[in-house]
């Protein structure tokens, strides 16, 4: 029987929904509507949001990374103090570890974390860039396809709001 996720909020202190207005939260990657809601949502609701975004991260995170040591990636976390969620997928952990901390890690051994020799190449700062970027074409492209009345809504708004397109 499977263990039941946790309702825990994602967020990992990089929300830009609220601060800068984005539609896809910069930070855990969840839409404007999930972050500014989330204490409405229902724990059915929350749990959603944690899958579509476990469905998102983990295959990005699996293709570049190897996680050899869960319990070191853990500690790792705690040093570093990246909040984590210990009932989500380690994959998880580590995309909360490469938003937050990256610029505090030059290589991920020692949170026991292997790089695939395809991405060998890049640093941890490139990686962490890399998954980001992907991540948030994933996202949009999800908020796009299956969410298309909040996406216009949100590209209306922000067509209003461009300087330098007045109504004339």
């Amino acid at each position: 029987m499977m263990k039941p996720v946790s309702v825990k909020t994602p967020c990992i202190g990089i929300c830009s929904t609220t601060s800068v207005g984005d539609s896809i939260c910069r930070g855990c990657k969840r839409f404007a509507a999930e972050v500014i809601e989330w204490n409405l949502y229902s724990d059915f609701e929350k749990a959603a949001v944690l899958s579509r975004l476990s469905q998102l991260v983990e295959p990005l995170m699996e293709e570049r990374f190897i996680i050899r040591s869960r319990s070191d990636l853990a500690s790792g976390l705690k040093r570093l103090a990246v909040p984590y969620n210990e009932d989500l997928s380690p994959a998880i952990w580590l995309h909360n570890l490469l938003k937050k901390r990256h610029r505090a890690l030059t290589e991920l051994a020692s949170v026991g974390v292997e790089v695939r020799p395809l991405w060998q190449h890049l640093s941890v700062a490139e990686l962490a860039q890399d998954v980001d970027r992907q991540l948030l074409v994933l996202s949009e492209a999800h908020l796009n396809r299956y969410f298309p009345e909040i996406a216009r809504a949100i590209d209306g708004e922000s067509s209003l709001s461009e300087p330098g397109e007045g109504n004339t």
